[in-house]
């Protein structure tokens, strides 16, 4: 943008073009009351209050609407503007009921404020015929009294231009005219309570209901907030160790913008049903005992220390919590590699984004998104894969929304009819595959784009690996992954395959997003390789507006993963096994490492089962909740001889557990998060933990106790150290973060401000390497099983919900439901809230039922927060080929009508190591057969433990193929 120079108050200021004189004065610091502006709305020049006059022009002029200008001079104060300002303030308090001292919103009041700035000091009309009676109080988390309101419309512009949701409306017209919530009240409309209102409203007539209660805090602290992987910057009004308030950060990557969660489901932290001390026992029958924590961690040591001795250094094994800090991630891997002496470390990402890594980091050189969310707002054209972004990721969600509705292109792959697809207000080319068939359409997209000459030679020639590209462009162009033909396979019309291929490619610049939807599947790291195809095909990578962005489950998915929390990688994906990067870790750590590949979190459970594995450290990850077959998980975490959690509350994991240590809340501590751009943020403590300690505290005094000393002073010092031993990191401090708010990843000596966009001028890997993506068919729907299962979230909850369930958030979602289609349902005379037994192979629960149209006939959908039933006990145990990724997304069932609730486990099939190869095999298949095998071996050498070679090792081959591989391996 090019920048102007004006004059206001006589005051020389500088501006950039576009922007408007109310932004320029407040840029230098320069005062003009308001009351209708707003920093992230259009310009509405409704209340007046804010003229100026401008040298040269007659009368006066609104400054939020009229545009600054090079050599412009402009005054805001003078006796005629203050009349002309007092006689509007006259008229707005004459209809606003003005009992300041007993207002919750006193002193915080922008109407309020503007009276004191231009002299009020008497109101001289009493007409009063404005004012409504009415009060809305029916949203749990803030109340509307129309008594306050001003009609400024801040609200109702909020609601349209930020969360794009128009759940607000102006009714009636004149004096009569007031806000409402459509034809409902706030509980029963459209609004999703994201706040974006009630910080908007500048009187209170909006307020948050715990500020009514317990007023203002004096203590406001910036941090990040702890629940999806968007990372938004938060503010948190607290006094006395108490919160008060949280609001979303103007300066943050978020502009402001909050979710339900990150607003409001914040009381989880202060439940009585919270862990403070920690609870010991010796028998998983026995009751707990509450104890201190020198003696928990006396008796931790002890067992963990007597398993070692007894079995092996290898029947230990730790999981770290994607909910954590970076720092105490990095702490949890060190002590399985330092004081377990083992590499049986693994983190929740192996149960959502480890294809990403994977997949992300052979094709383009790291495991990560590449560019930034600014980027995202450049593009000409959105692809939405597997991602109900709305209700996952919901500020991004807002986002994309606001995007489409301004007339980006929008690109929508999903089962269901989400959000973004259906909403009136955006037009989405959306293509609804069957579950599963994820890799056919997306192969079939790139095989239009080639057909078609609609790629980018040059991009390809100059940028990416020739040949990698010649052995993929020979697949794609089999006539298997014409449209016609995959139309049969995912229920995609041709004709849109065909539309969505050519949007895409011919846009100037594009970007991709997606979720879980592409990774959660049997070849879920094949789906992602399909979108780095696409994406290096079109040349949209290295750009301004273009990329490939996961959005990443939990909030600190991505940072754990960075961390080295893998059974395989030391931090930022440097394998164990070469010897330079282990001599640096061992160095520092002054521990010579083990170099034997661990266990990942399905390996964990097996080897729990067969008696390899003997105990446990879990810090802060439900898996008897959240990981798939739950008869599955039962008997592992049964079958162990000592387990110890470190958590909020007693989750359903827990009740494994000898010994459950209390965690800490994301308010309750120091650190940093990294998000899906990459960007870290700094985590700055609220609170004192109610616990009494740090939780990184208790991590570190673990590992002493085990015969391994840790000492930190402070989290800044943890930091330093994984700066120290993380290229990525190099010259990143607290401080910076402090000054910038944020960076994104590498930030070194030649990006010292961090890195917005990765591989603008080479890929990290120099070359991007194109990857064969064979469509490999799940099993088809049959008598036995007609329907196919796919789960996701819901915007109210988290995850599991262990936090969120302790809010009043489940005055929105309140159970678990069943998503069935209108034609399926009229078949099996199932309607409404009627009790639907749900059976797979591995369990039997019942939902009530939710009759839709979002759902394909034969599909069905459910989310997973609540423990009762457990949708996951339905699951399989197939994961994806290459990380062991479990399969949330597709699931054969059979449904009827039930008339009563039931609950059933059952014992299935593990797969074996057979199995698990030939899912390799497949991937590989297409490839020519010497390259095949070298694929092959390599990658069982970079990701299978010690124990699944070997068992390898003792199959009598069933071809030349394996026989080759278990010669080489």
């Amino acid at each position: 943008m090019n920048e102007i120079n004006l004059v206001i108050d006589s005051k020389k200021v500088k501006a950039f073009e576009g922007q408007t004189i109310l932004e320029a004065a407040r840029n230098a610091g320069i005062k003009i009351p308001t009351l209708c502006a707003f920093e992230h709305l259009k310009p509405y020049g409704s209340c007046r209050l804010c003229i100026v006059e401008i040298e040269g022009k007659k009368g006066f002029s609104a400054s939020c609407t009229t545009l600054a200008q090079d050599g412009m001079v402009v005054c805001t104060q003078s006796e005629k503007i203050n009349k002309i300002r007092r006689n509007i303030l006259e008229l707005y308090l004459s209809e606003h009921n003005f009992d300041c001292t007993t207002c919750p919103n006193n002193l915080r009041c922008e109407l309020q404020e503007a009276a004191s700035l231009v002299g009020i000091r008497d109101v001289r009309f009493n007409t009063k015929t404005h004012i409504k009676s009415y009060k809305d109080s029916s949203n749990p988390y803030f109340e509307f009294d129309s008594s306050k309101c001003i009609m400024c419309a801040r609200c109702v512009r909020a609601c349209d231009e930020i969360q794009g949701n128009f759940a607000l409306t102006i009714l009636s017209r004149g004096y009569d005219s007031y806000i409402k919530p459509g034809i409902n009240d706030f509980i029963n409309s459209e609004c999703v309570s994201c706040g974006a209102c009630v910080k908007a409203c500048p009187t209170g007539a909006l307020i948050e209901k715990n500020v009514v209660q317990n007023g203002s805090g004096y203590n406001f602290t910036k941090t990040t907030c702890g629940f999806c992987g968007v990372g938004c910057h938060v503010i948190v009004e607290s006094k006395a160790n108490t919160i008060v308030n949280i609001v979303g950060d103007d300066k943050g990557p978020n502009e402001g913008h909050l979710c339900v969660k990150g607003r409001f489901a914040w009381e989880f932290v202060n439940s009585s049903e919270r862990i403070k001390k920690p609870l010991i026992r010796e028998k998983i029958t026995d009751d707990f005992k509450e104890t201190t924590l020198e003696e928990a961690l006396d008796f931790v040591a002890w067992k963990f220390k007597n398993i070692k001795e007894k079995y092996s250094k290898y029947a230990l094994a730790a999981l770290a919590s994607s909910r954590c800090t970076n720092e105490e991630v990095f702490l949890v891997q060190k002590l399985a590699r330092c004081a377990f002496e083992n590499n049986n470390i693994d983190n929740c990402a192996r149960v959502c984004h480890m294809p990403t890594g994977f997949a992300l980091g052979l094709a383009f050189g790291t495991g990560a998104g590449t560019a930034d969310i600014e980027s995202l707002k450049k593009a000409e054209c959105i692809m939405v894969v597997g991602s109900n972004t709305t209700h996952a990721h919901p500020v991004v969600g807002s986002l994309i929304r606001q995007l489409a509705i301004s007339g980006k292109k929008l690109i929508v792959i999903d089962p269901r009819g989400i959000d973004l697809a259906k909403q009136p207000h955006i037009k989405a080319l959306h293509l609804q595959p069957y579950p599963g068939t994820n890799v056919a359409l997306l192969n079939s997209i790139a095989h239009v784009i080639v057909k078609e000459n609609l790629y980018d030679k040059d991009f390809i020639e100059n940028k990416c690996d020739i040949d990698s590209f010649k052995l993929w462009l020979d697949f794609i162009l089999s006539d298997e992954y014409n449209p016609t033909n995959v139309s049969k396979i995912a229920g995609v019309d041709s004709h849109l395959i065909e539309k969505a291929a050519r949007e895409f490619a011919t846009s100037k610049k594009a970007t991709i997003v997606y979720g879980l939807g592409v990774t959660e599947h049997t070849f879920g790291s094949s789906g992602v390789f399909c979108l780095t195809n696409l994406a290096m095909l079109c040349g949209f990578i290295g750009k301004e507006g273009c990329g490939v962005s996961p959005l990443r489950g939990q909030n600190n998915v991505q940072g754990a993963s960075d961390m080295g929390a893998f059974p395989n990688v030391f931090t930022f994906y440097r394998h164990i096994s070469d010897e330079q990067t282990r001599k640096t870790f061992e160095s520092v750590w002054k521990k010579i490492l083990d170099t034997n590949v661990g266990f990942t979190i399905p390996q964990m459970f097996k080897a729990a089962i067969d008696g390899r594995l003997k105990g446990m450290y879990i810090v802060g990850e439900d898996v008897f909740q959240t990981d798939p077959n739950t008869y599955h998980i039962k008997e592992a975490l049964s079958s162990l001889e000592f387990l110890v959690v470190q958590e909020l509350f007693l989750s359903p994991t827990t009740q494994f557990a000898h010994v459950v240590l209390p965690g800490s809340s994301y308010l309750e501590k120091n650190g940093t998060f990294t998000n899906w751009e990459r960007r870290v943020s700094k985590v700055n403590k609220v609170i004192e933990p109610l616990s009494g300690i740090d939780e990184y505290k208790i991590i570190t005094e673990l590992s002493k106790k085990l015969g391994y000393p840790m000492d930190y002073n402070s989290e800044e010092e943890i930091f330093n150290e994984i700066a120290l031993l993380s290229p990525q990191f190099s010259t990143l401090t607290y401080e910076k973060l402090q000054n910038y708010g944020s960076l994104l990843w590498p930030v070194d000596s030649k990006n010292q401000t961090g890195t917005r966009i990765l591989h603008t001028d080479e890929f990290l890997n120099k070359k991007g390497k194109f990857f064969i993506t064979n469509y490999v068919a799940n099993q088809l729907p049959n008598d036995t099983y007609p329907f196919i299962l796919t789960t996701g979230r819901n915007l109210f909850h988290y995850n599991s919900s262990n936090q969120t369930r302790k809010t009043k958030n489940v005055a929105f979602y309140d159970a678990d439901y069943l998503e069935i289609n209108e034609k399926d349902a009229i078949k099996l005379n199932i309607s409404n809230n009627d009790l639907v037994e749900v059976k797979s192979e591995s369990a039997k629960i019942t939902l009530k039922a939710k009759v839709t149209d979002k759902i394909k006939p034969g599909v069905l959908f459910t989310t997973f927060h609540f423990t009762d039933p457990k949708t996951n006990a339905l699951l399989s145990q197939n994961t994806d080929w290459a990380t062991d990724t479990p399969e949330y997304k597709f699931m054969l069932v059979n449904i009827k009508k039930a008339d009563k609730e039931t609950y059933e486990i059952n014992q299935t099939k593990n797969p074996g190591i057979l199995e698990q190869y030939i899912k390799i095999f497949k991937f590989f298949e297409k490839y020519p057969q010497e390259t095949r095998t070298q694929l092959i071996v390599n990658h069982i050498k970079k990701n299978w433990d010690t124990d699944k070679i070997n068992t390898l090792k003792t199959i009598e081959p069933i071809d030349y193929q394996l026989k080759q591989v278990i010669e080489r391996v």
